[in-house]
């Protein structure tokens, strides 16, 4: 039964492949971008790629293109108008069908006079203000680990997982860093799954945050919540906190109980050090737990 599935999703995935190639066939400029020229734009952004940019691909690019992007962190969809008046935005595009929603770029780099693809750079508007970072978009700069007991590092979530995100070996296969659309107080959230374990903290450390603002200090918001699902099928299921750290002390605490909804607190911290989210609960069942943080630049 269990091979039968299996390679029924293969074949699902390999027909969503193949429709998407043929939905991208169909746009004005047919010709696919060869290897090389995706080669080159890859190279072209990681040379003007800095701490904090964020980087976003045509929608219209076809799977067999982007693959030649690697492991780089890039989506396709149109950043919210509060990020991209505040963050860098880097973006892969076609010079004949273009992106809309950017504005002006700063700089246009064309990756060959015969190629159709071309990188543009948008600078953030200084007038408004901004995170400067977001635990969902930033993720790939986001580490996590296991202790067990706390302060005992058993493992360090460093492995590739099939379906995305990493994995931390030697433990659970819930345990996992990954991007997550959960339903929390009824609504689809972009969140960070971080699912408690017994014994033991999950931790999220997000790195000194010096090279992606000219602040000395942040007001960091960090929202918490168990899906709703988790909530009507656990009525007994326990609280999940989250305590935030930095230099060693303990900035604040957010408690999610037992209760649909999201619980938050901001906190003032300092650019140049670390920040860990401390994540633990008495017992872990069925605590489908998600994590959101950003930084921003404003007052408390």
């Amino acid at each position: 039964m269990s091979k039968n599935l299996g390679i029924k999703a293969a074949l699902a995935i390999m027909s969503i492949l193949w429709l998407m190639d043929g939905y991208v066939a169909l746009r004005p400029n047919t010709s696919l971008a060869t290897p090389e020229e995706v080669q080159a734009a890859l190279n072209i952004i990681e040379k003007n790629k800095k701490p904090g940019d964020i980087v976003v691909h045509s929608p219209l690019l076809s799977p067999s293109e982007l693959v030649h992007l690697g492991d780089l962190d890039a989506s396709s969809a149109l950043p919210s108008s509060r990020v991209r008046n505040s963050r860098r935005i880097i973006v892969l595009d076609q010079a004949h069908t273009k992106m809309y929603g950017f504005g002006s770029p700063k700089k246009t780099l064309r990756i060959s006079d015969g190629s159709d693809l071309v990188v543009k750079v948008y600078e953030p508007d200084a007038a408004h203000s901004g995170p400067v970072f977001d635990l969902y978009t930033d993720i790939k700069q986001v580490q996590m680990s296991v202790e067990k007991p706390a302060g005992k590092v058993v493992s360090k979530c460093i492995a590739k997982r099939p379906s995305g995100g990493r994995s931390c070996p030697g433990q659970p296969e819930w345990l996992y860093l990954d991007r997550r659309k959960l339903v929390i107080n009824g609504q689809s959230r972009e969140c960070i799954w971080a699912h408690p374990t017994n014994n033991g903290v999950i931790v999220l450390t997000i790195p000194p945050l010096q090279n992606q603002t000219q602040h000395k200090t942040l007001n960091l918001k960090v929202q918490t919540g168990l899906t709703d699902d988790a909530i009507r099928t656990t009525p007994g299921g326990a609280e999940v906190q989250t305590e935030v750290q930095q230099k060693g002390q303990v900035l604040t605490k957010v408690i999610a109980p037992n209760r649909i909804g999201i619980y938050e607190k901001t906190v003032r911290i300092t650019t140049d050090k670390e920040v860990q989210l401390r994540i633990t609960s008495p017992k872990d069942g069925r605590r489908h737990h998600c994590v959101m943080a950003s930084a921003e630049a404003t007052k408390l």
